[in-house]
């Protein structure tokens, strides 16, 4: 009896991780409006969204270059993802310089400083994309464009090819189960 009773309380003392929380594009809160089309509920409607966080400091230095990647982004996809820039710390890039740091880096998508985010971040550049429902579907740095690439296509299906592809994974993990069986 004596042998059982210290492994359960050794089993009791253990501490599960909770199930992550999913995150939603109404957890974030755009603060300073810089330039660019407006957020609004209609103009996010039946889009993905990507969120790009940067800091001035950084961005001065490289000549505005992660700007530049998602202007190219925002051109491609305009249609389907609406992208915003968020300068994430606020201290030194007043909107004067921010204003000229975008024009010069020919951003032309929406641009704030700060948001209020669900998590803490401390990482940048850091980068949120939400589905067209806005749920979360990633978020991290985004050096990596093979992973950047899957988010965009993630965010960018439409409810029905959803549907479609989570069945066709279904359908492939039954025959995968068959096989082994």
């Amino acid at each position: 009896m004596r042998a059982l009773v210290l492994p359960l309380l050794l089993l009791g003392s253990i501490t599960l991780p909770a199930a992550e929380k999913t995150h939603a594009l109404n957890d974030f809160r755009l603060e300073k409006y810089v330039s660019g089309p407006r957020v609004t509920p209609a103009f996010q409607k039946g889009k993905g969204t990507l969120m790009l966080f940067w800091v001035y400091e950084l961005e001065t230095q490289t000549g505005g270059q992660n700007l530049k990647v998602y202007q190219k982004i925002h051109d491609k996809l305009k249609d389907d993802l609406v992208v915003i820039g968020i300068e994430d710390v606020g201290q030194y890039g007043a909107t004067k310089n921010l204003t000229t740091l975008l024009k010069k880096a020919g951003v032309e998508y929406t641009v704030y400083s700060g948001c209020k985010m669900p998590f803490k971040n401390t990482l940048y550049p850091y980068m949120c994309v939400f589905n067209r429902e806005g749920k979360l579907v990633f978020n991290g740095n985004p050096t990596n464009s093979q992973v950047v690439e899957e988010a965009l296509k993630e965010a960018l299906l439409k409810p029905e090819e959803e549907d479609k592809e989570s069945k066709e994974k279904k359908g492939a993990e039954k025959k995968d189960a068959k096989k082994s069986a």
